[in-house]
């Protein structure tokens, strides 16, 4: 086990360097897109969708009116890393086929490599979202911004753990990328990206029904992100309670998705290590 550890954390860290370089090969701004594109998308967000009507306090959990360019700028962003990284990392051993039988090596660490190089770009796109979000007056820099980095550990490890398992599946069963690309169109719409989660929330009416919705992995990053970003817009604590003991249940609702996610990652892992070479 010892002797494997150094050889994968040597190729992670090859694998990660690798992605960025050759994403920015020949470029004049090389990472600075990974800045450039988002404060763009953000931008633009804004901009569009300001000469829209905001979305009403009535329909979610912010009072007076929000621009709903902000409100989608929290979830898009959200959401393009966990899509480019699953839509990337499903492939990520028929890619490196080749390095499977030539080092002893931890292979999750393949699919792994693509979440990190995504998460990579993702940080920078969030730092861009919190300081516009900032300057222009939807958070208060409050100490619980700095909850969104055990967050983002969080989310590093819940993407990691569905990109493992997704390419162990596109190994044993090539139509893996297919279903992705359907579930995917499937997942967005069942996530509170474009809409406030509690329209079906309360359109559900049901408990059970309201515990899947919200087990979906996107769904409390998505909305413990959008309490910390658009905090001043929050109801008042009469109606809402804005403190740590509201955002805790979407963290531990995402920790619990997270451990049952990794837990599957692992087995599967276990289960399908030894016909991986012979299946690629």
């Amino acid at each position: 086990m010892a002797a494997t550890v150094s050889p994968t954390f040597s190729l992670l860290r090859q694998l990660v360097l690798r992605d960025l370089r050759v994403r920015y090969r020949s470029t004049i701004f090389g990472f600075l897109w990974s800045l450039v594109k988002p404060a763009i998308l953000i931008a633009l967000f804004f901009a569009v969708f300001q000469m829209f009507p905001g979305i009403r306090g009535t329909l979610t959990d912010f009072k007076g009116s929000v621009s709903f360019g902000v409100f989608l700028s929290i979830g898009i962003i959200t959401w393009t890393f966990f899509a480019g990284a699953l839509n990337e990392g499903v492939n990520a051993y028929l890619v490196h086929h080749h390095l499977i039988t030539k080092a002893a090596f931890y292979r999750p660490v393949l699919p792994i490599a693509s979440a990190i190089s995504h998460f990579i770009h993702y940080l920078v796109a969030q730092a861009a979202l919190i300081l516009f979000l900032g300057f222009i007056g939807y958070h208060s820099w409050q100490p619980q911004i700095l909850l969104l980095i055990p967050l983002s550990l969080v989310e590093l490890t819940m993407v990691s753990s569905i990109v493992a398992i997704l390419a162990w599946a596109q190994v044993l069963v090539r139509d893996t990328t297919q279903f992705l690309e359907l579930g995917l169109m499937v997942w967005f719409y069942g996530s509170p990206i474009i809409y406030p989660a509690n329209l079906p929330l309360g359109f559900f009416d049901s408990r059970i029904l309201d515990f899947i919705y919200m087990a979906n992995p996107v769904a409390p990053i998505v909305l413990f992100r959008q309490r910390i970003l658009m905090a001043n817009y929050l109801r008042p604590p009469d109606q809402l309670d804005p403190t740590m003991s509201g955002l805790q249940d979407y963290l531990l609702l995402a920790l619990l998705v997270t451990a049952i996610l990794t837990a599957s990652a692992w087995g599967m892992n276990r289960r399908v290590n030894h016909i991986i070479a012979d299946r690629i």
